[in-house]
């Protein structure tokens, strides 16, 4: 269901429907949502294991930096104007 939602949401942004803007932010949240959890799952085996602190932090410090972002992306594309001009354009 959710990668019908994904994908739906891709191609009303390519036609330009009238509410694509409000599908494609909740498709990417919970895109956001599904990456998060998979970091953070305790029952997931790490993928890289870590020598020293050091290594774990730059680990920690890129996921921090992935997420934020993520989420400059997710917000330029909510409040832009650019975007708004966006969609607009074919109504």
């Amino acid at each position: 269901m959710v990668t019908t939602l994904i994908i739906w949401s891709f191609i009303a942004v390519l036609k330009r429907k009238k509410h694509a803007r409000k599908s494609a932010v909740t498709a990417l949240m919970l895109m956001l949502a599904f990456f998060a959890y998979s970091h953070f799952s305790v029952s997931a085996p790490p993928l890289l294991s870590y020598d020293n602190e050091a290594q774990e932090l730059g680990a920690v410090l890129g996921a921090v930096i992935e997420v934020l972002g993520y989420l400059v992306i997710v917000l330029r594309f909510m409040f832009s104007k650019d975007s708004k001009a966006y969609f607009s354009a074919s109504q």
